[in-house]
């Protein structure tokens, strides 16, 4: 089943990774995706079944293309979204 992924993470370290926000999953409406939401619903990580998963797909990919490259090249958080400058 195709899934867009929330999970923030922060590599703190070589090797070492820190889980900092969210932890869902988005997947097209489907029988399979209830299964799949009943499947993680003792874990952390939750799923969220929508009819229109390719605008999902598309605002995940714009976000990720705006973010990832401020936050690597200022070695920031997402925080640094939220300057004024």
């Amino acid at each position: 089943i195709p899934a867009v992924v929330y999970c923030g993470t922060e590599v703190v370290a070589p090797g070492r990774i820190v889980h900092r926000t969210n932890g869902f999953l988005i997947v097209p409406e489907s029988r399979a995706a209830d299964e799949l939401a009943e499947l993680f619903a003792p874990a952390r990580a939750g799923v969220r079944a929508t009819d229109d998963f390719t605008t999902a797909v598309w605002q995940k990919l714009c976000a990720n293309v705006v973010a990832n490259g401020i936050t690597a090249l200022t070695a920031q958080r997402m925080g640094v979204m939220r300057r004024p400058d």
